[in-house]
């Protein structure tokens, strides 16, 4: 029997940006392919933390098969049931897990030696992530790194194997949603 299509909900920020929504979802997507997932979440990008557990719960009760991403920002908490996944501790943790990959995207300006060394990329706290990379990118003529401005583009272009080996959180999620067929 085959099951339904999942549904991704995933926080992305409080504003009601569609440009921005819709470059969440094609990035989620992009990225979801290169990491071999046959059957591709239909990702659907909420406003805030809490607009996005609301959108869930929702899609929880009428029956759909939903599950929630949202960034831990902090040490992540016990994780309360299977549908519910976090980005430890953002969305940046996973661009520090392909680090070949960003001068590619940013361009040769990109200063590696500006993000943080530490090899658990789940332990950067969510502040020195943001100050790495803007750090990384402030000589660039694209600007400096913003999360609007340049992330949904990592991370369409990042490699999911590279982040699921060092990130246990992103390897839980890619493993859940490849058993759906």
């Amino acid at each position: 029997m085959e099951s339904q299509r999942p549904i991704l909900i995933r926080q992305r920020s409080s504003d009601n940006n569609h440009a921005l929504a819709t470059q969440c979802r094609q990035a989620f997507a992009a990225f979801f392919q290169k990491a071999g997932i046959q059957k591709r979440p239909r990702v659907v990008a909420c406003g805030g933390r809490s607009q996005a557990i609301d959108r869930f719960n929702r899609a929880m009760k009428s029956g759909e098969s939903p599950f929630l991403l949202i960034d831990s920002e902090g040490p992540p908490p016990a994780m309360p049931d299977a549908n519910t996944h976090y980005i430890v501790q953002a969305m940046e943790a996973w661009f520090h897990a392909d680090r070949t990959a960003l001068p590619g995207i940013l361009r040769q300006c990109f200063k590696a030696s500006a993000l943080s060394g530490r090899p658990n990329v789940e332990e950067i706290p969510k502040g020195d992530l943001f100050e790495g990379l803007k750090c990384a990118t402030r000589d660039c003529q694209k600007g400096e790194y913003s999360k609007g401005k340049h992330s949904f583009h990592i991370l369409a272009s990042i490699d999911p194997s590279k982040v699921r080996s060092i990130s246990p959180h992103a390897e839980r999620l890619l493993t859940t949603l490849a058993t759906f067929k």
